[in-house]
Formats: C-alpha cells, structure tokens, sequence
C-alpha cells in the first residue's frame, strides 16, 4: 500500500480537502446551542454537543484558540480544553462576567456554536468583613480576614474598594502596600483622599475586597468583603451638627450661640449622609435625646429636647444641605428660675445633646448649644 506523504501534501486538511475536490464536505456540523462559563487564570473545559464535527481541529472563545479538541467515542461532540483561560480584551481586574462567542473551525469556515461568559477568578471561601459599618477619610480601614486567605508568598496584596451604586460592575480603585496581620486575620490600610473611589461621594455606599495577586503571570484574587460600609469626606460629616435660625431656615453648621432659649429661636440638627445605612436602624425622631448643662459644679439636667414625628425633611434641590435629612429640634426649659439661678445673671453654661437609642448606635452631635443671660444694661 502507498501511503500519502503528509508532509508534502500538507496534512490531514490538506489530504481531505484533495480528496473532495469540486464537491463540498457532506453536511455542515449540526451543534446544539453551547452556554459555558470560564474562569480568567484557570483551565476550562467546554463540552460543544452536535454532529459532523469529528473534523473540526480548532474551538475559541473571543480571540483565544483552545489547547486541545477531544473528539467523544460516540462521535456526537467534542470537548475542548485550555489550559488556562486568558483575560478577553479590555478586561481590567474586579469587572464582571464578560460574554464571548464560542466558535468551531474547520478547513471550509467556521460556526457559531454558543457563548461562553468569562469571570474573575472566584474568591476561595472564607470570611472577610469591613470591620466598622462607618469609613472617614484618612482613618485606618481594616478588614478582618480568615488567616488562610492571607497567603505566606505573593506577587502583591492589595485593598480595593468601590462605590457599591455601581451595581457591582464599576471599577475597583486598589490601595497599596496594606498591613497584614497573619495570625489575628487582619488588613488594614489607611485612606488619604476622597478619589480614591470613583463614584465615591460623601455618603456613599462602598464595598471593600481583600485582594491577592499569587505570582506577575496571574490574574488578582478577589476576597470581597461580606458587608458594605459608609464612607464620609471628614469626621463631622459622619456626625450630626446643630443648626439654629431665626427664620426658620437652618443655618450652616458651627459654634451654636443663642442668647436664651425662647420661642423665636428655631434650633435644627444636621444628620449625616446616608444616617439610616450608616447607623443601622437608627430613627431621629423616635431616639430620646439627652440634654446635659456643663458649670463648674457638674450641673443637673434643666433642658429637654426631641425631635417630634414628621420634623425630619430631606432638603431639596435650591436648599441649604441639599440632599441631607434635617430635624427640626423642640427645646423647652422646665424650670427657667432654677436655670436663670446655675448660670447667674450674665453667665452661660454648654448645653451638650445626645441621642440615646434603646439598641444600635446613633450620631454624635458635634456642637454645644451656649444658654446665656444677657449682662444687665450698663455694666
């Protein structure tokens, strides 16, 4: 028996496609619709059911050829293997899944047979958890990570954050050389300018991921944490302010000073962005708040104040604090002698406001309130 010289003639294709010649293949590959999913970094296995495609040599997804085509013993499919599967183009790390066309190549074309949906390398299970449901610019951010995550050897660990009203697809914004703490499982990095999130705003819902890059020829691992947290611009932005007027405007937040406490005096409190988020649970106008005065001898509590249902408006657009719920606080004096009798004439005393939840964690408010007596004329 002569056997063909595959060398000269080209191979299989080749010898195939000489002995067809001015006739086509037979029937074009019959495939059943292929869905698959694949993970950037990992081997990938596509399993393409169909007939006539025992000749088929070559499957991709997007750009990227497989490494292997296993014809199946009953001749009604092939498996296609890569070893490892590569970022699609334009892919940058923490995106989401991104769908590529899965096609099967013969010598005569090729055919769509599906669409595969590439992920980021999924996270290995284990806890991770934004330690504090409340993050200001410039103080540590730390995560409390399972010790296994936090590998002995690595290309590079880093913290990412993103703002969460992306819906989960806006870019992560990584921050450097984190401290880790292997034996108590924890990450910590420190924040230094509002930028550092895009989508970020004073108020924003934020989620955090603790970020693993094994060796330089690796895509990142990404352990995201399992709650959100709240970032705020500055420490008073994570706090309540008190506002007061005259008009019945709030005015811009600062040192409060009222001369007395009296009907023509209109006293507001400011809430953080996002309060109810921030403070899980938290109900201005059902938290008791405590009023405190502050003299020399430790006075005793003569101010009362609270927050009465329906007096927290969510300022609109054109209004001072635009976007912010402000409260509108009623103050009384239950007994004006004893007060007028603490401060002495022409004296003041701080006059510190709490809120006090029956459970959960409330805003601090950040201002005092000044109660004074006017000085008598003359002196």
């Amino acid at each position: 028996m002569v056997r063909p010289d595959q060398d000269r003639i080209g191979g299989l294709a080749e010898l195939d496609r000489i002995l067809v010649a001015n006739r086509t293949l037979g029937p074009d590959p019959e495939i059943t619709s292929v869905v698959s999913d694949l993970e950037i970094g990992r081997p990938g296995r596509i399993l393409i059911p169909g007939n006539n495609l025992w000749r088929n040599g070559v499957v991709t997804v997007g750009s990227q050829a497989s490494d292997r085509v296993i014809v199946l013993p009953n001749m009604r499919g092939i498996i296609a293997e890569f070893s490892s599967v590569l970022p699609p183009a334009g892919w940058r790390a923490g995106d989401g899944p991104i769908s590529k066309p899965i096609r099967v190549w013969t010598s005569e074309g090729q055919t769509l047979a599906g669409f595969a949906k590439i992920h980021s390398t999924s996270a290995s299970t284990g806890r991770v958890v934004a330690v504090n449901d409340i993050h200001v610019i410039g103080d540590p951010l730390v995560l409390d990570v399972e010790p296994g995550l936090i590998p002995e050897s690595h290309h590079a660990l880093h913290v990412a954050i993103r703002s969460f009203a992306s819906g989960g697809v806006g870019n992560w914004k990584f921050i450097d050389n984190p401290e880790t703490d292997r034996l108590n499982g924890r990450i910590a990095v420190t924040t230094e300018t509002a930028d550092i999130c895009d989508q970020c705003n004073n108020g924003s819902l934020v989620e955090a991921a603790f970020v693993v890059t094994p060796r330089a020829d690796m895509p990142p691992v990404f352990h995201k944490a399992s709650n959100l947290f709240v970032l705020y611009k500055d420490t008073d932005n994570s706090m309540a302010q008190m506002l007061a007027s005259e008009d019945g405007d709030p005015g811009a937040p600062g040192g409060v000073k009222v001369a007395q406490l009296n009907p023509g005096i209109n006293l507001f409190v400011l809430l953080p962005p996002n309060v109810k988020r921030a403070y899980d649970g938290f109900d201005a106008e059902a938290t008791p708040i405590v009023v405190k005065l502050k003299d020399k001898d430790g006075a005793p509590v003569l101010v009362a104040a609270d927050i009465a249902a329906g007096q927290c408006k969510r300022r609109s657009s054109g209004e001072k604090h635009f976007g912010r719920l402000v409260c509108k606080m009623a103050v009384t004096t239950p007994d004006a002698a004893a007060l007028a009798t603490l401060i002495e004439e022409g004296k003041s005393v701080d006059a510190t406001f709490k809120f006090e939840p029956a459970k959960g964690k409330a805003p601090k408010i950040t201002q005092k309130l000044v109660i004074s007596v006017p000085k008598p004329a003359g002196t």
